[in-house]
């Protein structure tokens, strides 16, 4: 048994959401796009964590 359908979800650098609705072309064995929504989001507060903070701050040394 395998998924015939997928569902991708991600945000835009402008705070747009989009869903991106997949079918399951098993005779191509790609998936094709059925379907998109763009609805506008929230803006999303993102704290880096101490790994990444000292990650970057590494990098740029």
């Amino acid at each position: 048994m395998r998924a015939q359908e997928a569902f991708l979800l991600y945000k835009e650098k402008d705070n747009i959401n989009v869903m991106k609705r997949l079918k399951l072309d098993v005779e191509k064995g790609e998936w094709l796009v059925i379907k998109t929504k763009k609805k506008k989001g929230k803006k999303v507060k993102f704290k880096l964590l101490q790994c990444e903070k000292d990650y970057m701050k590494k990098r740029n040394e």
